[in-house]
């Protein structure tokens, strides 16, 4: 696996984990849920896009690792 195709899969892990965030999202507006369980999953919905930054950074970091070799 070259360094580009690892950057394309962490795209698509980033974009997936982006769906995920989508998904979880209008869970927020039930009003069925308990004040513990929206915090929960106001937690849980912070913690994936972090993972989101994280792997897009990533990818970017990947997708351009060769162009920033020849600038040391």
């Amino acid at each position: 696996m070259t360094i580009l195709e690892l950057s394309k899969d962490y795209r698509n892990s980033a974009e997936a984990v982006r769906r995920r965030v989508r998904m979880l999202e209008p869970g927020l507006k039930d009003p069925g849920l308990t004040s513990n369980q929206r915090l929960e999953l106001r937690r849980r919905i912070s913690v994936l896009n972090a993972m989101y930054r994280d792997t897009v950074a990533t990818a970017c970091y990947l997708r351009r690792y060769y162009q920033w070799e020849g600038r040391q």
